[in-house]
């Protein structure tokens, strides 16, 4: 949590197989928009053979499947770069649910977990209007743990993963929006959403507000948390707001505003992909 990476721009992506004495092979990339080349080097002494692919421009790569096919053969499928939403897989992630019901408000009357799910069905509405396919990882008041999300993400095969939170602390007074990243390169997708979110606070859910509307801003944050640790897809995790200060909490729970919020992060998405 004491660094915060906003780059990302390696002109190669390497991967190092471990007790291979050996490995050989051309490669074919003439279609791939991702990697131009990929050639092997093979460390005798330490029994590694590494596999280097020059991506076809700096620092676009978005992420990799690696996993064993019927046969036996260890199949690497890098991540496509989406166009438009038009044909992008996308999963919504509400967090929490069940018996988890994550942080609570208004004294205990509200449930993060209820906000999270209804802001996620808001924005696979707002998705899916623009022409993605939108899978969410629970319909309804159920838990799911981390290993069981993640069974999602080999399911849907996604182009993005987008984790949907709110936010709490001891002291009611904190309030404002945060996005978080881990991998470098979910940053610009993270930032892209924030940036999005926090116009939709101070252009309009705090228009006429101007002391909120000027603490909106909590930061596009770098933090190792589960769903943001995946290799498939850039993924990102939302805190919408602090279910712990009671305005916020109450304008969370207004589906109007859960609209603005929905339509924002949509935007944020588009914005990414230009």
């Amino acid at each position: 949590k004491l660094f915060n990476v906003d780059s990302f721009t390696p002109d190669s992506v390497s991967f190092t197989f471990f007790h291979t004495g050996a490995a050989s092979g051309s490669f074919d990339l003439t279609a791939s928009e991702i990697v131009s080349d990929a050639v092997w080097s093979v460390d005798a002494a330490s029994q590694t053979a590494t596999l280097t692919m020059k991506l076809r421009q700096p620092g676009r790569f978005y992420g990799y499947n690696a996993e064993y096919d019927s046969s036996g053969r260890l199949v690497v499928t890098l991540g496509r770069r989406i166009r438009s939403l038009q044909g992008a897989v996308i999963v919504v992630d509400p967090g929490h649910g069940g018996n988890d019901s994550g942080a609570s408000g208004l004294g205990g009357r509200v449930r993060e977990s209820d906000i999270n799910f209804a802001e996620a069905v808001a924005l696979k509405s707002q998705l899916e209007k623009r022409g993605a396919t939108v899978y969410l990882t629970r319909y309804g008041d159920v838990h799911f743990s981390i290993p069981e999300k993640r069974a999602n993400v080999y399911r849907y095969k996604p182009d993005l993963y987008i984790s949907v939170h709110s936010n709490s602390a001891e002291s009611k007074e904190v309030s404002d929006t945060s996005v978080y990243y881990y991998k470098p390169m979910s940053y610009p997708l993270a930032n892209a959403i924030y940036e999005s979110m926090v116009s939709a606070y101070t252009g309009n859910i705090y228009r006429s507000e101007p002391d909120k509307a000027a603490r909106v801003r909590r930061g596009c944050k770098y933090n190792p948390f589960a769903v943001t640790r995946l290799e498939e897809c850039p993924s990102v995790l939302i805190e919408l707001g602090f279910v712990s200060n009671d305005d916020e909490c109450i304008r969370l729970c207004d589906p109007a505003v859960r609209e603005t919020l929905a339509s924002a992060i949509a935007d944020g998405i588009v914005n990414y992909i230009s």
